[in-house]
């Protein structure tokens, strides 16, 4: 893993995003106190390697695939274990849009939100990688992006869209992948700044 952040680093990224993945055979316990112990080796590495890390948590119905940290609360206390100051999140709204306290943790947490990426939820959904332009789903991104707002969060924004059109297995006959690079680009430019108007921005 040092390896993977020092080869990573090289590309001088500000920040270098990950998720923990699952506890799989270890169980939820283990896998925190490997997850704790990596972080704590890892972040001196990312600083002198001139970048920071930021864990992702992720909806609580892909813990079992594909991580152990689904809130933000749960990152915070991950964050304040480690004890470095460094170590951020990443604010998925996909993620994180139906998280519980989630409206009231944004403050709590908005100086370790390092970035956010932006996609709206199909209700219902039909994988992960079946997401919506921001505007289109269930999720409230205005609110997210005037609460993000609000509590002082002025960094980075990522459309972040996956909309599989057959290369992860489900060919959706609705892929907005099949739209083509620009126009799906164009698209998800469109769908937040409607968003990002709505929330008074």
């Amino acid at each position: 893993m040092v390896e993977c952040v020092q080869r990573l680093a090289t590309f001088e990224p500000d920040t270098i995003f990950f998720c923990s993945g699952p506890a799989g055979a270890y169980g939820d316990d283990k896998a925190w106190s490997i997850l704790v112990e990596s972080l704590e080796t890892l972040g001196p590495v990312a600083r002198a390697s001139g970048s920071r890390l930021a864990l992702e948590p992720m909806r609580h119905d892909v813990r079992d695939t594909w991580t152990i940290v689904s809130s933000l609360r749960e990152a915070l206390s991950l964050i304040e274990e480690v004890g470095r100051d460094d170590l951020g999140i990443v604010f998925d709204t996909w993620h994180m849009w139906d998280s519980p306290d989630v409206y009231e943790m944004i403050p709590e947490v908005v100086d370790r939100i390092y970035g956010v990426q932006i996609a709206d939820y199909r209700q219902p959904t039909r994988g992960p990688r079946d997401r919506l332009i921001a505007g289109d789903g269930v999720a409230d991104i205005p609110g997210l992006l005037r609460m993000l707002r609000e509590s002082g969060y002025d960094g980075w924004y990522d459309m972040e869209v996956f909309s599989d059109d057959g290369r992860f297995g489900y060919a959706y006959e609705d892929s907005l992948w099949a739209l083509g690079p620009t126009r799906f680009a164009e698209r998800q430019v469109e769908g937040f700044r409607e968003c990002w108007a709505k929330s008074g921005g």
